[in-house]
């Protein structure tokens, strides 16, 4: 058929690319999952030895050519990793705020027993219930000289409370568990939630910070990966400067998105080239003459024009615009 044809080429070397920077996310999402497993001692080394498994696995069937395979199960492990992630982040605060609620009603009966003037013989040990028994179950439901020892506190705060000491050990966090952990000697409901409310406010723009903080490392470490894949000085160059940031007290968000900018500039060439000689090569195994020049080289008009010897005065122009996916 004659007329002009418009085809999108995506060569083996442009899918695997997207296939390692999938893989490259995934190995920094298990990275920080395990950071955080071992900093909470929650570690599974029988699960680190499966994931890293999984990533040999996914690099050799990359290598291998088994793209759609690859993009597959790097989708179901980052999914995956994600929800163990949160879930061992649930379980590990609600841990933290059970021990802690368990903490203070045992602080709590010992004021009790303090105050009623009790001692641990005069509790029996019997089976039979004791008047001082009776007087500690009463107390536990009571006010003593004015002061609410009921040993459950509000479970927002112990949540919160909970939240802060796992997730935030910065100077900030120490700064707001400090003024959260003074809420539990406010007497007054109206005040109790008023000032409740702003700590649980200034918490939650906290969270934001952290997790605005924990994604810019995820990327500076991705594009780290990424980089160092790249041979030319420009690229390590380049990711020395990512490494430096990554030490630094706050990730460089200029950096990080320099660093991104720089691999999507490289993929887009990279796969340019690999395009335009995928389609160089084809039309060289169905006759036409390509020289060596033009596998290298994109003209300036983006236009390049073959001809088959045995076909005198019949050729084909090719229109190859520099990073476009498509040619014609």
């Amino acid at each position: 058929m004659s007329g002009p044809k418009v085809v999108r080429v995506r060569s083996r070397e442009e899918l695997a690319d997207q296939c390692y920077a999938m893989i490259d996310l995934l190995r920094v999402s298990v990275q920080e999952c395990e950071a955080f497993s071992r900093h909470h001692e929650t570690l599974d080394e029988a699960s680190v030895r499966r994931r890293a498994g999984v990533v040999a696995e996914l690099i050799a069937q990359t290598g291998a050519g088994a793209f759609d395979a690859v993009r597959k199960r790097c989708a179901s492990e980052q999914e995956h990793v994600q929800f163990e992630r949160a879930e061992l982040e649930r379980k590990i605060v609600g841990r933290e705020a059970a021990d802690a609620k368990r903490k203070r009603r045992e602080e709590a009966i010992g004021q009790i027993k303090g105050q009623l003037g009790l001692k641990a013989e005069d509790l029996g040990r019997g089976t039979e219930t004791t008047e001082s028994q009776r007087k500690l179950a009463d107390a536990l439901g009571a006010e003593v000289d004015g002061v609410e020892i009921l040993a459950q506190r509000d479970d927002r705060l112990e949540q919160l409370l909970a939240e802060i000491r796992v997730l935030d050990a910065s100077s900030e966090g120490k700064a707001l568990l400090e003024t959260a952990g003074q809420l539990s000697s406010e007497r007054d409901p109206t005040r109790y939630k008023m000032r409740m409310d702003s700590v649980g406010l200034e918490w939650a723009k906290r969270k934001q910070e952290i997790a605005a903080r924990a994604a810019r490392i995820a990327r500076a470490r991705k594009a780290s990966l990424g980089l160092a894949r790249i041979s030319d000085e420009a690229a390590q160059g380049m990711r020395r400067r990512v490494e430096i940031a990554l030490v630094a007290p706050d990730v460089s968000e200029e950096v990080v998105a320099e660093a991104d900018a720089f691999l999507v500039r490289h993929a887009q060439d990279a796969a340019a080239t690999h395009r335009r000689r995928a389609v160089l090569q084809g039309l060289a195994t169905l006759g036409y003459e390509v020289k060596q020049d033009l596998m290298t080289a994109t003209p300036l008009d983006g236009r390049i024009v073959v001809k088959k010897p045995a076909s005198s005065g019949y050729g084909i122009e090719v229109m190859m615009p520099k990073g476009a996916p498509r040619f014609q």
